[in-house]
């Protein structure tokens, strides 16, 4: 989806002009991720392994009417994402956040992933802050990470990437 998209569904008050494609380009932990759901296909091929035995007849149209029409069967998912909010009761840097994700096999959201759980999950009053994606500005020479907060309107602002976080962050992150 696109950047702006969830932006608009999100209903800021306020989004720093920062907050563009640009800045922010899709990450590939941002494309949806889809397995191959191997019980409906096993099913379906054993039912048309019994059909061809009890009726080749009734078997071969199957096959034909399938393949006439351009059918196909996939059986496929799509692998939600498991997100955890993780908060310490005290300052720490990005680095020690992200170790602490690491060590329990979570990973830092990007922008897109913390726009997407924030639709629904975001209590729009608490710092939610994406380590996971990073801009940098070239013209002050400084990274920064997208963060959502509050200051009589919902935000959504960059940060620098280098700083201190306070006992007031949360940072979300999506299981590996």
């Amino acid at each position: 989806m696109k950047l702006q998209k969830l932006i608009n569904l999100s209903k800021f008050g306020y989004v720093s002009e920062k907050i563009t494609e640009s800045n922010f380009p899709v990450q590939k932990e941002d494309k949806k991720k889809v397995s191959f759901d191997l019980f409906p296909f096993v099913f379906f091929s054993l039912c048309m392994i019994a059909l061809y035995k009890v009726n080749f007849n009734l078997f071969s149209f199957c096959v034909l009417l399938l393949s006439w029409f351009g059918v196909i069967f996939v059986f496929l998912r799509d692998n939600r994402k498991e997100y955890q909010l993780f908060h310490f009761e005290k300052i720490i840097s990005s680095e020690d956040v992200i170790k602490e994700m690491n060590k329990i096999r979570f990973r830092p959201a990007t922008l897109r992933e913390m726009l997407r759980w924030a639709i629904k999950n975001w209590d729009r009053k608490s710092w939610v802050i994406a380590l996971g994606q990073t801009w940098f500005d070239h013209g002050d020479c400084h990274r920064y990470v997208a963060v959502l907060n509050c200051y009589g309107n919902r935000r959504l602002s960059p940060y620098g990437l280098n700083i201190s976080w306070s006992v007031l962050s949360n940072f979300l992150a999506v299981k590996k």
